[in-house]
């Protein structure tokens, strides 16, 4: 039997470290390119945020947790201000996003509304109000690239303080359910009339 030196050895060991040292820097190397290839997901991973949570804070809300529901939702609400910053700052905005975004705000704001109504804290009526609006904000956007609403940009603002003070002052549920009335009209009367041409035009 034929014994090598220890000096061969040891250096074939060094080789093999160095060799399984290049492979992995390598592999990371790889995997950082496609975290960074795929960056324009980022913002839409923080819009999805809205949507994978709103179980969880239908349940907080349901239970009567409303300061841990409160800072659920000041989180939620903080991702709709910072996806669409974020797509802004990686050039990945686009109308797809857009929708999506609107989408995740739509599917948050009626979750959680739908969850008051059930616990009777606001009429039934508020979620299908809602869902009204939602549908005339697609079937105009989607008809028209630049749609003239100076109230209804504010619409889903105002629906988030609604939440925010349904969840901290609830006795202020009846004046704010009369403000949405009031907001939804106006907004859905200044998109009919944009169409018709009679503003905006």
């Amino acid at each position: 039997m034929i014994s090598l030196p220890v000096a061969d050895i040891l250096r074939g060991e060094k080789a093999k470290l160095y060799s399984n040292g290049m492979l992995l820097l390598a592999l990371k190397k790889e995997k950082v390119l496609q975290m960074v290839a795929n960056r324009s997901s980022i913002p839409w991973l923080i819009t999805s945020l809205r949507v994978v949570l709103l179980p969880l804070l239908a349940y907080l809300i349901y239970s009567d947790s409303n300061l841990s529901a409160t800072v659920l939702f000041a989180f939620l609400v903080a991702t709709d201000l910072a996806d669409g910053h974020i797509a802004r700052r990686l050039g990945s905005d686009s109308k797809h996003g857009a929708y999506f975004d609107a989408s995740a705000d739509f599917i948050l704001i009626m979750g959680i509304f739908l969850t008051f109504a059930i616990k009777q804290t606001h009429s039934f009526w508020i979620p299908l109000l809602i869902a009204l609006c939602f549908s005339q904000f697609l079937f105009t956007g989607k008809n028209r690239a630049n749609i003239y609403d100076p109230i209804g940009k504010y619409f889903g603002s105002f629906l988030y303080a609604s939440i925010l003070a349904t969840l901290v002052f609830p006795a202020s549920v009846a004046f704010f359910d009369l403000l949405l009335l009031l907001f939804a009209i106006a907004s859905l009367a200044s998109r009919i009339l944009y169409i018709t041409g009679r503003i905006g035009g």
